[in-house]
């Protein structure tokens, strides 16, 4: 605790609203504030001002509610009877300024070094809830947030809807893909081992099929609808999405979904609807001529034995570096997300990865097996970025890449380590997160490249059997041919 108050803690505000509608949502908006911490505590009281919209009007409210995500741990209370646990110290009040607005006043919190984030709310007597979330940003003694480059306003918008939805996500333990067991249930309904017109297609997913038209018309899940993934940085094909039904997006190995469940919720899509299909086609199908591309088929990826080790170079303890520009005429946050996949998607969907092979040829220039020896070249290698949970081990031995779990990645103060002007590989493991941080800092305005299977590709001692493909995670479920229906 005394290290505790040796520190100086800048917040970052990263909030947008996060509905959460159990009735109606109660719309809810905050002033923006910035305030100092130190001592390990509030140095001034931290006022939250919120503007209510209910039409029932302020004397309709209820209550307040506060929650702190502390150390991971997520502490919650009514401020009605607001009871502080152990870690935490202080008072609350809520008081009407005006007609419709409330001030939320806490002083005296306590934070470790690291992310945390609060939250709070109100709630109707009617039960409509509303709802804003603040991240802070810890800091060591002595550090402060630079500002030696303000980043564009649309790159602000774009982090802070990444960084909300990964917060939301991962406190509700939300999956972002559904196995093909799952889709197939739904699909058929009498468990007659056929996907027709005898099921019945009320609770149907919408299957967002991303292939290419060619890949499509060869084999796919029946009722899937072809848009291929470059065809959907246009608003038309948007358009054509529901938003009342969950989409499960399916490409040929679920590499390329992935990084489409990012952009979707950047597009406001609704995070509890939008998933990708885990292993693609190649965990619908075993016939390869119609799933190809099988991690146990790529030898080039499957036996390989580079060095590893448990060490995390924390992301944060590197350099600063100014944020990109984002190339874009739009200030809309989703006009300019638009805009931005028009120019990165026609890339992508020729090369969205690299072969582990292809970064150690990078690496190791003069390919005497050493990495960063006398002979190689330095100037050419990427950024390698490590976004793996912390509670993996087996990170990547490589000189000089960093670790930043991949949740916090979307954070301001997370990315000004990352370098504009260099390519950055992200990885993970292969059923993990480093598509959706590549997509996203790809339309951030960075040069992001995923890394082919990961953790699996780089090391055979890796291959952790919950999340490396294996033969019999294939199903032989129904497949059909031709055009879009």
């Amino acid at each position: 605790m005394n290290r505790l108050r040796t520190r100086v803690i800048s917040i970052m505000i990263l909030g947008v609203i996060l509905a959460f509608s159990f009735h109606k949502t109660l719309p809810v908006s905050a002033q923006p504030i910035t305030n100092i911490l130190t001592g390990g505590s509030l140095y001034s009281p931290l006022d939250l001002v919120f503007t209510i919209t209910d039409p029932n009007g302020l004397s309709d409210i209820d209550r307040a509610f506060f929650e702190v995500s502390y150390n991971g741990t997520v502490f919650n209370w009514s401020i009605n009877d607001f009871l502080v646990p152990a870690v935490l110290s202080g008072t609350a009040q809520m008081k009407a300024v005006g007609e419709k607005k409330v001030t939320i006043t806490f002083p005296g919190l306590v934070f470790s070094q690291g992310l945390n984030t609060l939250g709070i709310g109100l709630k109707d007597r009617s039960g409509n809830i509303g709802r804003h979330e603040v991240t802070l940003m810890v800091l060591p003694q002595g550090e402060s947030l630079p500002t030696i480059n303000n980043p564009d306003p649309v790159f602000v918008a774009i982090a802070e809807k990444a960084f909300t939805y990964l917060a939301a996500a991962g406190i509700e333990k939300l999956p972002y893909k559904k196995e093909a067991s799952y889709l197939y249930g739904l699909l058929d309904d009498n468990g007659d081992g056929k996907i027709d017109e005898q099921d019945n297609p009320a609770n149907d997913p919408f299957v967002l099929d991303a292939r290419s038209k060619a890949e499509y018309e060869r084999g796919h899940i029946p009722g899937a609808i072809n848009i291929p993934f470059e065809e959907l940085a246009k608003e038309e094909n948007i358009d054509r999405l529901p938003t009342d039904r969950e989409i499960i997006i399916v490409d040929r190995d679920h590499s390329l979904s992935q990084q489409l469940v990012m952009y979707f919720n950047l597009l406001g899509f609704n995070y509890h609807k939008v998933f990708n299909l885990k292993w693609g086609m190649v965990g619908w199908t075993r016939d390869s001529s119609i799933a190809p591309g099988r991690f146990t088929e790529d030898s080039r990826s499957s036996n390989n034995n580079f060095p590893i080790d448990s060490t995390t170079p924390k992301l944060e303890d590197g350099p600063v570096y100014p944020y990109p520009r984002i190339s874009t005429s739009q200030t809309d946050m989703r006009a300019a997300v638009l805009e931005r996949a028009k120019i990165i998607f026609p890339m992508v969907a020729k090369r969205w990865y690299m072969y582990t092979d292809e970064l150690m040829e990078i690496l190791d220039d003069d390919s005497d097996g050493a990495l960063y020896g006398a002979g190689d070249d330095t100037s050419n290698d990427p950024f390698i970025l490590d976004v793996l949970p912390p509670n993996f081990t087996g990170h990547v031995n490589i000189p000089r890449h960093k670790a930043m779990n991949w949740r916090d990645i979307p954070a301001l103060a997370s990315l000004q380590h990352l370098p504009p002007n260099r390519q950055i590989v992200p990885y993970c493991i292969p059923a993990g997160a480093s598509e959706q941080i590549t997509m996203l800092l790809n339309l951030l305005g960075y040069n992001a490249i995923n890394l082919k299977w990961s953790t699996s590709a780089w090391n055979i001692a890796l291959h952790n059997p919950n999340y490396t493909f294996k033969d019999d995670m294939s199903s032989n479920y129904p497949i059909r041919t031709g055009s879009n229906p």
